[in-house]
Parts: C-alpha cells; structure tokens; sequence
C-alpha cells in the first residue's frame, strides 16, 4: 500500500500538467514571433503614390542623377539608364566598395501591364517550364454529336400462290379416308408436305415472310350433337403479333401466338346441324418472328372414337436424379378421350408425375402402371434406376477478367449430364484476389491473378478457371500543375494513374481555349499566343481527370543585365531603396554557364555590401543558379526589403535572395517561386543569419524545399509562412532542410510527394528548434509519404516547446511534432511538446512522435521527456501511439486523443523498446478489423513500463490490456480504471505476458472470450506479483480474477482479487487455467460458472481460486461464492496438479462434483486443505471441514506456516488465517450466528453485553445487519435473552457453538 501512495503521489504532477497545457494552447494559437529591431535604419516602403520614374528605353546613362558617393551625400538614381549605368560600372570591375546609393522614386525598367505573362520566347529545354502567372480558365463543356435516323428497308412480297388442291391437302392432313373436303383459298394457299422446325411432316401455314397477310384452310361438315373435331397443331411465331386461330362457324375458339410446341385441341358439337371449321395464320406489318408459320395435323371429325386398349413401352432406363417419359399409345390412334393416370410400384425407386415425367429417386427397379380413363385399360413400364458415375467436369469460362468489387456467375457442367451425385466444391489459390461460393460465383478482391478450381465430389474430377483481377484506376495526376511556356514553346505533361498496374492506362487530353495553347494525344502542349488555358487529362477507365494551369508568356522590350554578374564582379556599396521599388525587370537565362554567375536586381553582393529598404516588383526573373529577385548571390547584409514578382530557377531559388553568405533581415516575398533544388520563399539556400523575414507566396521545388529558406545550415529566427510549399523531398514550411530553427511557425499547407516533410523544417540536424517565448509551431496541413511531422519531419536534434494543431497525413514514421526523431552520436530530446491535429498514416504514426529511433546511442539516451501530450485522432496500421508510435524512452506524457490502429496500438506508445515511466491515457484505444497486441499504454512492450496508467476504453480483438498488449520485459507499479474489451488473451493490466508484471492493478470491466484476466489474460512463463484486480471479469474460457491462463513456468505470486469472475470454462478467481505456480494468492469475489452446452461441462471447473490447476497451488484461501453446475470448488474447480495449504469460506454452490476445497480430483495431489463444513453440501471427501470455532485456531490448520507465511494475530474484522506478506486486508464481515455481535473476530462477555442492550433497546450506536445475524446465537431469526445468555455460556467455553452457518 505504501508504494502505491508512492505512485499516486508520483502522478499528480501530470493533472496539473494537463490543466495547465490547457490554458497554454490558447494563448499560443495567436501569438506570432515578435520582430525587433534589427539595428539598421528602416525606411517604410513607398505603397501609395510612390514618385516613378518613366519606362525604361534600354539606354546606358552617362552617370548617376546626382551625389558624391558618401553616406551623406550618396549617388542618387532616378531612372532605368542610371541604374544600367551602376550594372554597367560594377560588371567591369568596379566593385564600389563603401560607396553608397539611393533610389529617388520607383524605376521601372519595363511597362508592368502585363506582366504575369511574361516569360521566355525562344525553344525551351524538355521539362523545364517558366512561372509567369494567369488566371486559370475552366474548361468549356464538350459538344455532343446530333443524332442521325436509319431508313427501315421495305421487304418486297412474293408472288401469290394458286389454291391447293383438296386432296392433297387431307393427305397433308393425315385425314385421308374421312368424308371431309378441305379448301385453301386466296393468294397464300396452305403447303403440303413441309416439314416443321422439330421434324414433323405436317400442312402449313402459305404466307411465310409476307407482312400483313392470312393463309387459311376450311372445311363444312353436318354434324350431330356430341361429334367432335380434333386436330394437333405447331407455332412458330412473332410472339403476341402473327396468331394462329381456329375459328367455328365465324367464331374464334382457340387462338396461338409465338412458340407453341405440338398440342392437341377437340370442339365437341353441341346440337345438330352444319358446321364450318377454318385454320388461319395470320401476319402484322412485321415480316418474321421464329420459323414465321404454323401447322397442323391428324385433323378428325366425326363420332367420338372409344379407347380398345393400351400399348406402353415395355422398359424404360434412367439413373438417379435423371428423369425419363413412359412411352405409350392408344388404340385406336385417334381415340377421343386419351387422358390416361400414371401409378409407380415403389416411389422410393422412380417417381412419377401426371405428364408421365419419371424421376430416378434411387439405383433399383420398379414398374409405372399407365391406366386409360376410358375403359380403364392398363400398360406397365419396367423401370430400373441405376447410379451413373462421374467421367468429367467443365468449367466455364477457363479464362476470365474480372473487376474489383463485382460478381461473376461460374458454369460448371458435370459429366455425363444424367451422372447421379453432380455436387462439386469450388476453391481458390489465393484468396486476397478472389473468393467464391460454393455455388460458383466468384468475387474480385484485389488486382492479381488467381484460379478457382472446381471438384466433383464423385471421382474428384477437377477444372480449373484463371480469374484476372485487373488493376482499376482510383485516380490520375498531372504535373505540372502549373507551368508557363513561351509562344512556339512545348512543355511535356505527364499523367500518373493511381494505382502503377493499373489495366487500363489509355487518356484523353483537351484544352479550355485552343486559341492559346494546343495538346496531343501524349500530353505535349505548345504555346499559340499570349493567355492562360487549362489541359484536362481524363482517364477512360472510369473517367477520372485531372488538370494543369499552362500560361504563354512573352518577352517584354528590355531584358535587365544584372549588377554583378558573377563572384569575381560583385557590388559591395551600400544601396538603400528608401522605400522605393523596381518594377518591370525582366530576365530569361536559364542555361547561364558563366562560373558563379547569378541572376536578381544584383546578380552577387560582397561581404561589405549593405542592400536594404528596397521593393522588386511586377517582374519576371528565370535563371539557373543563385536566382533571387533582389540578389541572386549575398555575402553582405540585406535587410527591409522584399518581392513580388515570379522568381525561377533551377538550383539556389529565392524570393529575395538565391544564396545567403550574408545576414537577412526582416524580409519577405508575396510572388511565385519555382525551382528544382534549394528553393525558399525568401531564400533559397542559406548559409548565414535570417532573421524576421517571412513568405507569403506560392512555393514549387523538387528538393530541399521551404516557405522561408530551401536549405539552412546556419540559424533562422522569428520567421514564419503562410504560402503554400510543395515539393517531393526535404519539404518544410518554413525550411526543408536546417540546423537551427527559433522562434518560427507555419500557416501555409505542406505538400509533397516523397519524404521528409514538416510544418517548421523537413529535416534538421544538428541544433535546437526552441525558444522561450513563442517557439516553433504549426497550424498548416501537412501531407507527405515518409518521415512527415507536424513541426518537423525528421531530424537528430532537441525539439522543445514545440507544438502543431494542424492536419497530418502521411505513410510511415508520421507524428504530430516530428515524424522521425534519431540519434547520432548524442541524445535527441523532444520536451514540452503537443499536438492537438488529426494525425493518419499507416505504420509508426504518433501524436507527438512517430518513431523515435535510438540509432547509434550506446545505452538508448535518445528520450521523449518532460510534459508532452497529445489531444488530437491519431490514426493507423501498425505501431500506432497517443504519443509515440514506435520508441523508446518517454517520460511525463500523456495523451487524450482517440486512437486507433490495428496491430501494435497504445495510448501514450505503439511499440515500446525503452523506459516508459510517468505516463497515463484517457483517450480510447481501438485495434481495428484483425489486428493485435494493443494497449492503454503501450500495445507491445520491450522495455519498462513503470508508474503508469490509464483510464480510456480499450478495444481490439486479440491481446489486449488496460495498460499493455503484450509485454516480454518489465510492467511495474501500473494501473487501469478504463473498460477493456475484446476477444482473446485480454486483461486490465497485461494481454499477454512473457516476463514480469509487478505492483499492479485493474479497477475497470473486462470482457472477452479466452484466456481473460483481471491483471493478465494469458501468461506465458512470466511471473505476476503483488496484483490485484477489483474491476468484473466476463469471458468464457480461461477466465480468472488476475490470470485467465496461467502456462507453464508462470508463476502468480501475491495477489488477490475482489472483482466478480464470470466464465463457461475453467472459471476461478485469481487464475481460469493454470499450468504454473501460484503462492500467497487469495480471493474475495463471487466467482461463477455458466453451462456452455447441454450435456457438456458446465461453465465447467469453476474454483474460488482456480477452475483447472495443472501445477502447483500453495498457500491460498478464498471468501467468495463460488457457483458452478459440475467440477465446483472452494479452491480449485478441478485438479490435476498439487494444491497445498489452501482453505476456503466461501459458499459453494453446484450440481454435480462440489466440494469445499476440490469439486472433482483428476490425478493430482490435496495436502493440508481446509474448508468451512457449512460452506457447501460436499459431494466428496478433498480437504477437511472445519466449525467456526476450528476457524478460529490456528491449530486446526495443520501444516501451515503460522511464523512466516500465515497469521491470525493482528486482523481485525477477519479472525481467521491471512497470508503475512499480502499487502492488502481483507474485508471481514461478521458469520451469522457466530455470536460474535460487536464484529471485532471474537466472541466474548462484550458480544454478550452489546446483544443485551440491542434486545433492552439500550444500544448507543446501531448494529448492521451482519451483527444482528452474529448475535442471534441460536439461529431461530430473533435476537433475545436467550441469545445473550448462550453467547455467555459460549465465550465462557461452557457450551459448543449451536449453529454455524457463513455468508
């Protein structure tokens, strides 16, 4: 108890911590760096009205427009050709050295009308693209095509046919030899002999082909009532349009349409007289449908004929599940009334339907009676079924392609197609492409190839079907997004289709206005005229598109030779602006091969040379290297000035400056700044001091990217940006790559599409993101691949005082403040840090840290330490932490975000290879879909866990634990009061443990299947001391108040549990199943047991102490209830290891195999075990019963330990044996009817006197329940005289206990 106060004590600095932080964030969100004073002169900029100059005429003055040189009365320059003449002078040599200059207005060296679409004019290189800016253009909706009507061609009837002679058409007929004259009359007579599309030779229909037309035949007969008219009759037609009729006396009674297989039809006379029969066909405007005719056949009329008899096939053979048809005939053929019954001798065998239809049921013989209604005439049809075995299986198709996320129906045919047993079983290779049912319907997955076999289940006959699951495209990209290019000029675009495998790669490219630009099909764009348009790539498997802004520039009149073209001709005077501005340069050297050359207002600025209070404006500068809009290469000092202006270039790109030697000081850009390398808002590679600039603009490189400064590797203070950065590697909001960063922040979104990104820096090295007054911070969206932070995206350095509340997305090693924080050589610390941003990614993602890595510090000094926390979602797959996502060493941190992930998930630390000491979790921690080993505090741990906790839900499916998911070094002093739910080996400490958990506790529910523990769900070999659980546990298998499976060479050694234990198998209160040891353990919680299945073992082996034991119990003791069905034990459920020393006083309550100490003995050993005899009704002879008053002594307890191990001094309210050295104290409650009344473990004259004054109503202070039960001695359900009067006698040792009966 003393070291848990010690923890307690330990924690409570993190409250206030966390109260604290709150208050903090808000006051840090609107704070931005201060500017002091940089010490030189500051001379406002001239915004409204400026005095200008005229547009320059390309002219080289003679001299400036006035003064000496000095600093009191420097040259003054007042126009375009005096600020040629000073390019003109420094470029032969004339370096100025302490000479100074000053603008007297606003020069402009080109008219600035148009200035965004300037850019170069001539052939330009593949890949590279200008940057000059326009507004985009949407794209205008394409035409449809009008749509054309197709002519019906007109089929020309044919000739008419003569009529058909009468005779022929009775034999056509099969009516010969009745006293009957057939007519066909009109253009379409009936045909003779033709023969139907089954076979048959029968009369039909003339007007084959003949839109709008009748064939018809007729017959006039004198009939008696009860003659009738027969006939069979065939259609093939156009279904519901060209009809077959049969009409009496100019009435229709049966009309056809379609496609009528051969059917028979009677009209029986009612009365006497003549009678006209006609059979017509006839067509609509349509000219076919099917066979396009009718027939008919055996046509008789006359006198009914009666049934004389029955002939039926004699055998008929069909296997099992085939069918077959009884063949039979009457006599006479053209008998009247043919309906006939079908009858089977044995329905197991063949069974029949009315058609005669039999079915094969199973292999035998049978016979089919077929009985007339007429006469009742019979037939009989020998039936034998056999079973027909399987020769073969098909599948259709054997090659298929077969989208992501759609269905496809498999046929598969059996042979021969009368086989009996036609079951089959379908299977799949690979089961991430494709899955099918048993039913042969297949299902894509995922892109790949895979094949799904089919077995017959008789003779195992297989085939196989190759299933292709082609890539599908999710998305396409085009870069450049944007891009500038001159008239006559191309530029190569290119589309990404997302994913690389897709199937189907084919594009479609168009432009918005095909005035200015033109595109072919591979994506090439040339420039027509001056303007902007937009190309749109579009995909055609599933019409995804994307688009880029291209402008066509063009060259102004005057193009700006620089001041100081190289390093060997550098200016190194003193130029002030005085507020003042020069707009309209304009230069395109984007292959400059000079040495050192440079391109900007000045070209390359010496170590002496001051630059300041001056504007570059409405210009368009592109060169290669050292490119910045007021110099390209600085040694000397730059301060207050700016651009605005679009700055491009290759490598050292700048927006004030391309490459600083120098000091830069309160600076900034508002242009476009594009580039390949060492590309910066303000600079673009900086070797010097910055201080106090800051960017605004749009910023576009390839590497080594940042919105203030590229690539640092001096100091940058109190800057920050707030333009958009994006890039591929080394990508930062205000650096991509730098050493020392103090006191800066980003506003703007980070994109990129490769590795190293952050907020603040992409990567820094070697120095101290810190300061003690507004320090580093972030607000900007972050997306990256790998090695993404918040604030910083990787770096070997200390990162304090540092926190992002922007969004961050990224692969792998993403965080919040840093993505990837290593050591070389050194220690690295990330200190009084957070982050309150939504955090995605896939593995080593943490709220404040994505993978802290030790790298080659001997003895892992690289730590996170002191008060960092994190608020925000962090979201991945594996090693996924509140804090941490996978690393070592952290101290003081805590976090509230939710969490989810799937494998390795833990509030304050994914993975855990250090010491984690300090640190708690309130947020929810999920380990979706599959995953494993997540935790509160830590999913995995190979380090130590020390003073830690946590209070969030935790919820996964296998290994999971309050504190840790799976542990395999040490957990000591750890706590949880959150809800932990899953499936298997899950617990409120530890999931699964493999070394030491010490000192801890579970306060909170935990829910689950197997192996489920209050401290430790499954342990394996590990050792659990001094633990103890008070939270319920539910599960159903290997379920225990501290261990739910306890396995070979476990050990569980002082501990308790208080907690209510709920299970169906091997069910007990400290340990479910245990293989191992288990020493100085006892329970107090009701322990219960449910059936699982009827019949089976009942919540099955359920023990106050242990439901199944297999190794060693010694010196334990249970108080709680224990209830079960079958194998129910005050101690252990059932045994089949060695249980020494134990006792129980408990209830115990079951059906079958109850005991007080064992319900059911295996093979193992019972020594020295004890039980309460009122306990239970013991169904067996393990341990020995014991009265209250045995209880009581220590000498009923033989071979216990009373010196060193057991006590029954020194417990108040629990007079019987306690374990020594379990640090916690049982709760006592008075046995009813012990007598004891005043609750003190014994019973004396006092008890005697407390009862009187309760009966007298006397007493001073009330009794609970408890007491009222001890005091009623003789156990009738009152306390009176009688009572205090035996419990006298009793303390007195004149009489025995009379009743004895524990809760």
């Amino acid at each position: 108890m003393i070291a848990l106060i010690a923890f307690v004590v330990t924690m409570l600095p993190i409250s206030a911590f966390a109260e604290a932080r709150t208050s903090f964030i808000r006051s840090r969100i609107d704070s931005r760096p201060a500017r002091p004073d940089s010490g030189i002169e500051i001379v406002p900029h001239k915004t409204e009205n400026p005095k200008r100059s005229a547009i320059w005429d390309g002219s080289i003055a003679a001299g400036f427009a006035g003064g000496s040189g000095t600093e009191d009365d420097p040259y003054l320059i007042s126009n375009g050709s005096e600020l040629a003449y000073l390019a003109q002078q420094v470029n032969s040599g004339n370096s100025y050295e302490n000479v100074h200059f000053k603008l007297t207005n606003d020069i402009y060296l080109n008219d600035t009308t148009d200035w965004e679409l300037w850019g170069t004019t001539g052939s330009s290189s593949a890949g590279k693209a200008d940057s000059c800016d326009g507004s985009a253009i949407e794209p205008t909706e394409q035409n449809k095509g009008d749509k054309v009507d197709v002519p019906i061609a007109i089929p020309v009837r044919p000739a008419p046919k003569t009529e058909l002679e009468s005779d022929a058409l009775s034999d056509a007929l099969n009516a010969a030899g009745q006293s009957n004259t057939f007519v066909s009359t009109g253009s379409y007579p009936w045909l003779v002999d033709s023969t139907t599309y089954d076979g048959r030779t029968a009369a039909q229909s003339g007007n084959h082909n003949v839109s709008s037309s009748t064939s018809s035949f007729s017959t006039t007969v004198t009939l008696s009532a009860g003659d009738i008219v027969s006939f069979e009759y065939c259609v093939s037609s156009e279904s519901n349009y060209d009809k077959f009729k049969f009409s009496v006396n100019d009435s229709v009674v049966l009309t056809e349409s379609g496609l009528v297989s051969w059917n028979s039809y009677s009209y029986q006379a009612t009365a006497d007289g003549e009678y006209t029969f006609l059979w017509s066909y006839t067509k609509d405007g349509s000219v076919n449908g099917n066979s396009d005719a009718c027939w008919v056949d055996n046509v008789y009329i006359g006198a009914p004929l009666a049934v004389t008899g029955i002939e039926v096939l004699e055998q008929l053979d069909i296997p099992v599940n085939g069918t077959g048809t009884v063949v039979y005939s009457f006599l006479p053929e053209n008998a009247y009334n043919k309906n006939v019954s079908f009858e089977s001798a044995d329905a197991g065998i063949a069974a029949v339907n009315a058609n005669g239809v039999v079915t094969g049921v199973s292999a035998g013989e049978t016979t089919i009676t077929v009985t007339t209604e007429d006469g009742g005439f019979t037939g009989a049809c020998t039936i034998n079924v056999y079973n027909q075995a399987v020769t073969g299986v098909t599948i259709e198709p054997s090659e298929a392609e077969l989208l992501a996320g759609y269905l496809m129906q498999l046929t598969t045919t059996v042979l021969p197609e009368n086989a009996t047993n036609k079951n089959v079983i379908y299977s799949v290779d690979d089961e991430s492409i494709l899955s099918v049912d048993q039913n042969g319907k297949v299902a894509g997955l995922l892109a790949g190839t895979a094949t799904v076999t089919v077995t017959t289940e008789d003779g195992g006959f297989t085939a196989s079907a190759e299933i292709t699951v082609p890539a599908q495209v999710t998305s396409v990209r085009i870069s450049p997004i944007s891009a500038s290019i001159g008239i006559g000029h191309t530029i190569q675009l290119t589309a990404s289709i997302t994913p690389s495998n897709a199937a189907n790669k084919n594009l479609s490219w168009s432009v918005s206005d095909e005035t200015i630009i033109s595109v072919d099909g591979q994506g090439t764009v040339t420039g027509l005229s001056g303007g902007t348009a937009t190309v749109t790539v579009t995909t055609e498997d599933g019409g995804f598109s994307d688009s880029a802004k291209i402008t066509v520039c063009y060259a102004p009149a005057n193009t700006w030779t620089v001041i100081g073209q190289t390093y060997y001709n550098n200016f190194c005077g003193v130029f002030n602006g005085d507020g003042y501005a020069v707009r309209g340069i304009y230069i395109n050297t984007p292959e400059n091969y000079l040495y050192r050359s440079s391109e900007g207002l000045f070209g390359s600025s010496g170590g002496d040379s001051i630059i300041a209070n001056l504007g570059v404006a409405e210009s368009y500068i592109y060169g290669d290297t050292y490119v910045g809009s007021v110099v390209g290469f600085n040694e000397g000092t730059v301060t207050n000035c700016y651009n605005t202006g679009n700055v491009n270039g290759n490598e050292h790109v700048g927006g004030v400056v391309g490459d600083n030697d120098g000091t830069v000081t309160n600076c900034y850009n508002t242009g476009n700044v594009t580039g390949n390398k060492d590309v910066g808002g303000v600079i673009g590679d900086n070797g010097g001091t910055v201080t106090d600039c800051y960017n605004t603009g749009n910023v576009t490189g390839e590497s080594w990217v940042g919105g203030v400064v590229g690539r640092n590797n001096s100091s940058i203070t109190g800057c920050y940006n707030e333009g958009s950065v994006t890039g591929k590697d080394y990508v930062g909001g205000v650096a991509g790559y730098a050493r020392n960063i103090t006191d800066c922040y980003n506003i703007g979104s980070v994109v990129a599409g490769g590795n190293y990104v952050g907020g603040v820096v992409g990567y820094n090295i070697s120095g101290t993101i810190s300061s003690p007054v507004a320090d580093c911070y972030n607000e900007g969206s972050i997306t990256g691949v790998d090695y993404v932070g918040g604030v910083v995206g990787a770096g070997n350095t200390v990162i304090t005082n540092c926190y992002n509340i922007g969004i961050v997305n990224g692969n792998e090693r993403v965080g919040g403040v840093v993505g990837y924080s290593k050591a070389y050589n050194g220690s690295t610390t990330v200190a009084n840090c957070y982050n309150t941003g939504s955090i995605t990614g896939k593995n080593k993602v943490g709220g404040v840290v994505g993978y802290n890595d030790e790298g080659s510090v001997v003895g892992g000094t690289n730590i996170v330490t002191t008060n960092c926390y994190n608020t925000g979602s962090v979201a991945g797959v594996d090693y996924v932490g509140g804090v941490v996502g996978s690393g070592l060493n952290i101290t003081d941190c805590h976090n509230e975000g939710s969490i989810t992930g799937s494998n390795y998930v833990g509030g304050v630390v994914g993975y855990n290879k250090g010491n984690v000491t300090v640190c708690y979790n309130t947020g929810s921690v999920t380990s979706k879909e599959d995953g494993y080993d997540y935790g509160g505090v830590a999913g995995y741990n190979w380090g130590t866990i020390t003073d830690c906790y946590n209070e969030g839900s935790i919820t996964g499916k296998d290994c999971g634990g309050g504190v840790v998911g799976c542990n395999r070094d040490t957990v000591t002093n750890c706590y949880n009061t959150g809800i932990v739910t899953g499936v298997n080996t899950v617990s409120g400490v530890v999931g699964e443990n493999m070394d030491t958990v010490t000192d801890c506790y579970n306060e909170g529910s935990v829910n689950g299947n197997d192996n489920i523990g209050g401290v430790v769900g499954y342990g394996d070999g590990g050792t659990v001391t001094g633990c103890y659980n008070e939270g319920n546990i539910t599960g159903k298998r290997n379920v225990g108040g501290v261990v739910g499976y306890n396995a070979d060479e476990g050990t569980v050694t002082s501990c308790y549990n208080e907690g209510s234990v709920t299970g169906e198998e091997y069910v007990g209160g400290v340990v479910g199943l245990n293989n191992g040891t288990i020493t100085n353990c006892y329970n107090t919680g009701s322990v219960t047991g449910e059936r699982r299945v009827s019949g089976g073992l009942l919540g099955g082996l359920v023990g106050g102490m242990v439901g199944l034991n297999n190794g060693d119990v010694t010196n334990c003791y249970s108080t709680g209830n224990v209830t079960g069905d079958e194998e129910v034990g005050g101690v252990i459920g059932s045994n089949d290891g060695i249980v020494t020393n134990c006792y129980n006083m408990g209830s115990v309550t079951g059906d079958e195999s109850v005991g007080g100490v064992l319900g059911q003995k295996l093979n193992g050993l019972i020594t020295n075990c004890y039980y309460y005899i009122d306990c239970c009704a013991s169904s067996n002879s393990y341990g020995t019963a014991l009265t209250n008053e045995q209880m009581l002594r220590a000498e009923s307890f033989e071979g216990f330990d009373f010196e060193t191990v057991w006590t029954m001094d020194g417990n108040p309210g629990y007079p019987y044996p306690k374990l020594i050295n379990n640090f916690h104290t049982a709760v006592y409650a008075p046995i009813a009817n012990s007598g004891d009344a005043n609750g003190d473990g014994t019973v004396n004259a006092v008890d005697a006197l407390v009862a009187m004054r309760y009966v007298l109503g006397v007493s001073t202070e009330s009794l609970t329940p408890e007491q009222i039960a001890a005091a009623d001695f003789n156990g009738d359900g009152a306390v009176n005289a009688v009572d205090t009067l035996l419990i006298m006698r009793f303390s007195l040792g004149l009489i025995e206990a009379v009743v004895s009966d524990p809760e």
